[in-house]
């Protein structure tokens, strides 16, 4: 007979199954809000029943959904939150998955340095048996590499277009200004009048 402690904590985790997949019902359908409210019902669940991994799964879709609603302070919290209870758990993968997800975060707010520590950590954490989450975080690496790339390029550029657009303009400005000048100085030609024919005398 299994212990009231097991039955609960099995209870808890397909309640918080339930939850979630509720949640994800409503992200797919645009309600934000109503998504929130069901991931966060199903982490005070799963912390309820002591099933950590289900918490550190519903932490991170949690997070996912702040970054939908444009709040980074919140996303970035409530993925550390599951990185941090997924590891406490012993549940590497879904630390890895609340990483990568953070990563994805700060490579979408353009801070590169902090995707870049994040993929790096990881790639730390993750084991050797996952391939395919493996090459999920080094697509998201090669991502960082390129945007780390465009924003030197084009802040360059805008630094340097400001200067060269007025040089340019001046420039234009005064060789036309050059061109009125010497117009205006040389000496227009004196027209010459033909003189006025003599009538004969009849």
């Amino acid at each position: 007979m299994e212990s009231p402690v097991s039955a609960r904590n099995i209870e808890g985790v397909l309640r918080t199954a339930e939850l979630l997949l509720e949640a994800r019902q409503h992200e797919r359908a645009g309600r934000i809000r109503e998504a929130m409210d069901y991931c966060m019902a199903a982490v005070a669940e799963a912390a309820w029943c002591g099933a950590w991994a289900a918490q550190a799964v519903g932490l991170r879709r949690l997070g996912m959904l702040h970054h939908h609603r444009n709040e980074p302070a919140a996303a970035r919290d409530t993925c550390r939150s599951s990185v941090e209870v997924a590891l406490r758990a012993g549940e590497t993968t879904i630390a890895v998955e609340a990483l990568l997800s953070l990563g994805n975060f700060e490579l979408a707010s353009g801070n590169v340095p902090a995707a870049r520590a994040t993929y790096h950590e990881a790639l730390a954490a993750l084991r050797d048996e996952h391939p395919e989450l493996r090459a999920r975080i080094e697509r998201g690496g090669k991502a960082e590499r390129r945007l780390r790339a465009v924003p030197t390029n084009g802040q360059e550029a805008a630094e340097e277009e400001p200067e060269a657009a007025p040089a340019v303009v001046a420039a234009g400005g005064s060789r036309q200004a050059a061109r009125s000048g010497q117009a205006s100085s040389r000496p227009r030609p004196k027209s010459k009048r033909r003189p006025p024919a003599k009538r004969r005398r009849r």
